[in-house]
């Protein structure tokens, strides 16, 4: 079987890279502050305590493959004026913006949610 979106190849690009960026990157500041008021997110954050970062680096990653099955073949790459990167004519940390806001929602509204972290 053939992968034609190369989402497998960035969805591990970005848990990789997810999980060796410090807290002091942008990506894992999007995270932060946009889950930040999040009760769900928290009791998650503290209950995978100092492996937390694979919760955010797994975040960089959905991320990332959304952009690989967006077409048949890999994302378009291009750059702005500014010489920021985009994929398919999006910045990563756009999509991770309202991803991580979406997120935040689904977090705060599932019942589903609130049994698993209490099982």
């Amino acid at each position: 079987m053939v992968d034609p979106t190369g989402a497998g190849n960035s969805f591990l690009g970005a848990l990789a890279q997810g999980m060796v960026s410090s807290d002091d990157r942008l990506p894992m500041q999007i995270i932060t502050s946009n889950l930040a008021g999040s009760a769900t997110w928290s009791k998650l954050i503290d209950t995978w305590g100092n492996k937390s970062q694979v919760l955010k680096a797994l975040i960089c990653a959905i991320s990332a493959a959304g952009f690989a099955v967006e077409q048949i073949g890999v994302p378009n790459v291009s750059r702005t004026e500014d010489g920021s990167e985009c994929w398919n004519g999006t910045r990563f940390t756009e999509r991770l913006h309202m991803y991580t806001q979406r997120l935040c929602k689904v977090l705060e509204e599932s019942s589903q949610t609130q049994n698993w972290l209490t099982e």
